[in-house]
C-alpha cells in the first residue's frame, strides 16, 4: 500500500512538473509572440490583477514587470471615470463575455503623465467561464497631435475662406464641390448648403463651356495637369438668377490621401470691367475730341497730347 502511495505521489509530482514546464514553455512562446507585435500586451486574471506584462509594456508605461505583476491594472494605470457598479467598464464587458474596443484611453505612465492608447481587450476563458482578459494597446499621442494640428489648421482655414473678400472654392472627386466660402456665396448666389457635393460647372458655367469645362476636369483628375493650373484667367460664369458675370479664377492643385482635389480663387470683376470700359471710351474721346487736350505730371512735363493739339500747333 506503501509502495503503491509512494508511486502514486511521484505521478503526481511528476504531472506537476510538467505541468509547471508547459506553462513556462507557453509564456515564454507568448512573450516571444508579444515582443514582435510593437505594441503593449498585459494579461489579467478575473479580478484584473496583471499576470503577464511584455517589454512594449513596460516601456509605454514606465514600470518593469516586478512594479506591474500581481497589481491591479485599473488601479495602477487606467485613468478613467468607474462605472456606475463601481467596476472598470472594459473588465465589465470583458467579465460578461464582450470583447472591448476603444479608440482612445487614458493611461498612467509611472511618473503621473497620461498618455491616450487604442486598445482592445479579449475575454479568455477556461472550463466556459470567463478567468481574465489579453489587452493590447498601442500609443497613440503622435496620432492625436496630428489630428489636432489638422483640427487647428482646418479651424485657420475656415476663418480665412470666412473673412476672404474673394470665394474660395474647393472641387473633390467628379467636379464636385467640397468646400463653398460665404464669398463666392454672394458671388454666385448659391448657399453652401446648395452646393456641397453638387457638380460646379454643371450649375456656374455658361452651357457653351461646359464640355470643355468636363474634358479640363477629366484631365486633371486623370494627368494631374491641366490648361488653368498656376494661371489666373478671366472667364465669364452664371450666376444663380441666370446672369453671367465676369468672375477672374485662379486655380490650384492639391492632393488628400492620394486624390486630387482642385482650389479655385474667384474674384468678381465686374467693377473693375466697367471701370476699364470707361476709361475705353474716355480714350477714344479724348483722341476725337475737337479741342485740343493736353496732359501734363504734376511738374508740368508733357505726358500726351490728343490729334487735334498736334493739328492745331503743328507739334507732336
Amino acid at each position: 500500500a506503501f509502495n503503491a502511495m509512494a508511486e502514486n505521489s511521484a505521478k503526481l509530482a511528476a504531472s506537476r512538473i510538467e505541468r509547471e514546464a508547459w506553462l513556462r514553455e507557453s509564456e515564454e512562446k507568448l512573450r516571444q509572440v508579444t515582443d514582435s507585435l510593437g505594441e503593449g500586451v498585459y494579461l489579467v486574471d478575473q479580478d484584473w490583477n496583471i499576470s503577464f506584462i511584455n517589454p512594449e509594456a513596460e516601456r509605454l508605461l514606465g514600470r518593469s514587470g516586478a512594479e506591474a505583476l500581481g497589481k491591479n491594472a485599473h488601479a495602477l494605470f487606467h485613468r478613467h471615470a468607474e462605472t456606475v457598479e463601481g467596476m472598470c467598464h472594459i473588465r465589465k464587458a470583458n467579465l460578461a463575455g464582450a470583447t472591448y474596443r476603444s479608440g482612445e484611453e487614458s493611461f498612467i505612465r509611472s511618473d503621473g503623465s497620461v498618455f491616450p492608447v487604442s486598445l482592445v481587450s479579449v475575454p479568455t476563458f477556461r472550463n466556459g467561464a470567463v478567468n481574465g482578459s489579453v489587452v493590447a494597446f498601442t500609443d497613440i499621442t503622435e496620432r492625436k497631435e496630428v489630428e489636432q494640428a489638422l483640427h487647428e489648421s482646418e479651424e485657420r482655414f475656415r476663418l480665412i475662406g470666412t473673412a476672404a473678400n474673394d470665394g474660395i472654392i474647393i472641387l473633390g472627386a467628379e467636379d464636385r464641390v467640397i468646400y463653398w466660402n460665404p464669398a463666392a456665396e454672394a458671388l454666385f448666389g448659391y448657399p453652401s448648403s446648395e452646393m456641397l457635393n453638387q457638380k460646379m460647372h454643371e450649375l456656374i458655367a455658361p452651357a457653351r463651356f461646359q464640355e470643355g469645362f468636363r474634358r479640363g476636369f477629366e484631365r486633371f483628375m486623370a494627368t494631374g495637369e491641366g490648361a488653368l493650373l498656376g494661371k489666373t484667367t478671366e472667364i465669364e460664369a452664371l450666376h444663380k438668377n441666370g446672369q453671367e458675370i465676369s468672375v477672374e479664377i485662379s486655380i490650384s492643385a492639391f492632393q488628400i490621401k492620394g486624390q486630387r482635389h482642385a482650389l479655385g480663387i474667384v474674384r468678381d470683376i465686374a467693377k473693375r470691367k466697367r471701370t476699364e470700359e470707361s476709361l475705353r471710351k474716355f480714350a477714344r474721346a479724348v483722341e476725337q475730341s475737337a479741342n485740343t487736350v493736353v496732359i501734363t505730371d504734376i511738374f508740368g512735363s508733357i505726358e500726351y497730347v490728343n490729334p487735334k493739339f498736334t493739328e492745331t500747333t503743328g507739334y507732336t
